[in-house]
């Protein structure tokens, strides 16, 4: 059975309900949280937009390649990324999958 992501705090989670468009993160130890940093780079680069339902994306790294799964209240706080290319999947499952399955490639000797 996979492992589901929870809140790392009430603020997160309060913040992804109801809170202004932002971009939410899975960390580390598994915490779903408001990536801060990524949300006020779009804010500053394209001004502020309205909140809408969550949609899922895998963010792509244009000079790593890394993967990394994001969340948004606004598409276009995935689809304006200045680093990376985006993918939108259908749900959290399915985007830390991809994830998972990029850096096991990552991983793997060759």
């Amino acid at each position: 059975m996979a492992r589901v992501p929870e809140f790392a705090s009430e603020y997160d989670r309060v913040m992804l309900e109801s809170g202004p468009a932002s971009i939410f993160t899975v960390d580390a130890k598994w915490w779903v949280r408001l990536d801060v940093e990524r949300t006020r780079e779009l804010w500053i680069l394209y001004g502020p937009v309205p909140r809408e339902a969550p949609r899922h994306f895998v963010l792509t790294d244009s000079v790593t390649g890394l993967c990394l799964y994001i969340l948004v209240t606004h598409v276009s706080l995935a689809e304006r990324q200045p680093r990376g290319t985006v993918e939108e999947v259908p749900d959290m499952a399915t985007g830390l999958a991809r994830v998972d399955a990029a850096w096991a490639e990552r991983r793997a000797p060759g």
